[in-house]
């Protein structure tokens, strides 16, 4: 496992802690100019949460990679859901490619290495891996638990 792309310095906090003008820079971030932003870059990054019913749950997972993606200046970030909602991992994976990932970090935006983490989200990269052979695929740390972490 590795580190998130970025994570170490900007997001050494909570997305609801960062500073306002962040929040709405992540925002205001257009469409064409992710994908401008995005054409000489092949780091693909997907940050995945377990999924709820909730779609105010599912939201806040976008809103904190809007953040991440303003703050580290990554153009190619998407967001997964482990199960439950959709975009599913293998969904995401395949957009990051047709953005034209050549590299993506899948790192779980959980608190800890539960099985979701040993397990359940493995098996899913595995698929992802099989169906982009092209494409080197690789799992981080979980990402909760590196934020918590670094409140000190």
């Amino acid at each position: 496992m590795e580190s998130l792309p970025g994570l170490a310095s900007p997001l050494g906090r909570s997305p609801r802690r960062c500073h306002p003008a962040r929040r709405a820079a992540a925002r205001r971030c257009s469409g064409a100019a992710a994908v401008q932003a995005s054409t000489p870059q092949t780091l693909g990054v997907v940050i995945v949460d377990h999924g709820s019913r909730r779609s105010e749950s599912n939201a806040q997972l976008e809103e904190f990679a809007a953040v991440y993606a303003a703050v580290s200046g990554r153009a190619l970030v998407e967001v997964a859901h482990m199960e439950i909602a959709a975009p599913s991992i293998m969904d995401a994976l395949a957009r990051a490619v047709a953005r034209g990932a050549t590299h993506v970090v899948v790192a779980p935006y959980f608190l800890s290495n539960g099985r979701h983490i040993q397990t359940d989200i493995p098996a899913l990269v595995a698929e992802g891996r099989a169906a982009f052979p092209h494409v080197r695929v690789e799992t981080a740390d979980p990402i909760g638990a590196r934020l918590c972490l670094r409140r000190t």
